[in-house]
């Protein structure tokens, strides 16, 4: 029901630039998303799924964060609700 991913930012703070989109079709972005802030350091988050009625049980979807480098990192993930 809650996706909870940490982010380690060497760089300055500020809003963390970042996206879920559906695996069955990579264009279509989850909208509503929360603003996180981002600090220097290790950054822990947790966005509970089950507001977005976009996000469906048993379906996988990709975390996407890009930093203030442009560096993206991935993180695959399938949304179970219980």
């Amino acid at each position: 029901d809650v996706l909870r991913f940490a982010v380690r930012n060497p760089y300055e703070g500020g809003v963390l630039n970042y996206q879920i989109s559906s695996m069955k079709n990579q264009e279509k972005k989850i909208k509503g998303l929360p603003k996180l802030d981002l600090r220097n350091g290790l950054n822990q988050y947790d966005i509970d799924l089950r507001e977005y009625g976009s996000i469906h049980g048993g379906e996988e979807y990709l975390l996407t964060v890009t930093l203030k480098n442009g560096k993206k990192h991935f993180l695959r993930f399938i949304f179970n609700n219980h």
